[in-house]
């Protein structure tokens, strides 16, 4: 099914996700791609004390692309043969179970696409006959969602992510 595609990102966080620069410094973000995603164990656990304040967030995308368990099970639905890795950010009494999924990256950003000072795509445009039939994928520095698993998030409230519509070529 092809249709409309949009940049997914996490809402607003001020704050730096508590134990990212650990993870990210302990396992590159190269891991979390096809071929490499054998280097991270199935699941990595991280205990925080102090003041960290662990955040609801369905996606997360600076460092590493993360996802919640809720974001995981409607994914599943749409690649079911999708490999993830499981990340657990335990704190006192308080647990979060958080998803590195394995995305492709998938060379399909046309070269009309602009950029802003500083690299951030500003008007993304993707070439129809390159994009695969995937619900879920990268492009260099992103993350594309295909608009059914969107749709089917936002349905199944999972909103905890923004969007930003992409053009087809």
């Amino acid at each position: 099914m092809r249709g409309r595609y949009y940049l997914i990102g996490g809402r607003q966080y001020g704050g730096m996700f508590p134990g990212i620069r650990e993870l990210s410094s302990r396992f590159p973000a190269e891991y979390a791609r096809p071929g490499f995603s054998g280097k991270l164990p199935e699941l990595l656990s991280f205990r925080f004390f102090g003041r960290e304040v662990l955040p609801e967030l369905d996606v997360y995308e600076r460092e590493l692309f993360l996802i919640s368990e809720r974001f995981q099970r409607v994914l599943s639905l749409y690649e079911p043969r999708m490999v993830s890795k499981r990340l657990l950010f335990l704190k006192e009494e308080e647990k979060r179970e958080y998803c590195i999924p394995i995305l492709k990256e998938i060379p399909c950003l046309s070269e009309k696409s602009s950029r802003r000072f500083g690299g951030e795509l500003e008007k993304g445009i993707l070439i129809r006959e390159k994009i695969p039939d995937l619900s879920l994928f990268r492009i260099p520095d992103h993350v594309v969602i295909r608009v059914d698993l969107a749709e089917s998030l936002l349905k199944r409230g999972v909103d905890g992510f923004s969007l930003r519509a992409l053009e087809l070529a």
